[in-house]
């Protein structure tokens, strides 16, 4: 993934959370937003970016990133991972926002044909000179 396509997923992972952007990327540790950039996390280590691809996308250092998937994946951390708790809910929302570039890319496709269009038209009715 490019890191344009990078922060498209984070925006829409935000909308889809109810969560801004600025809450997400924050150093605020209250749980919900704990447990909500470990999702992101995973779901950005699934789309099978590096550690520290996924830490510049989130302003945080890689060894973070590491100890947030360590934490989720429930490796010698207390009982349930975040993970197993978040799993259907990851599933889904990877889904959706799948569906939802698939949709974007062919508005953009669309919108792209529109404007070859207007300007063959424009160019149509120009004077010679």
């Amino acid at each position: 993934m490019s890191p344009k396509e990078i922060d498209l997923f984070i925006d829409a992972f935000c909308v889809l959370n109810k969560i801004t952007k600025k809450e997400l990327l924050s150093k605020n540790r209250a749980p919900r937003l704990v447990k909500t950039r470990a999702v992101l996390i995973c779901a950005l280590r699934d789309k099978k970016l590096t550690l520290s691809q996924i830490g510049r996308a989130m302003n945080k250092h890689h060894a973070t990133i590491i100890h947030s998937l360590k934490k989720s994946s429930g490796f010698g951390y207390g009982s349930g991972s975040v993970l197993e708790r978040e799993s259907f809910r990851n599933k889904i929302f990877i889904k959706t926002l799948e569906d939802e570039i698939i949709a974007i890319q062919a508005k953009i496709i669309h919108y792209t044909e529109c404007v070859k269009s207007l300007q063959y038209t424009i160019n149509a009715f120009k004077p010679n000179r």
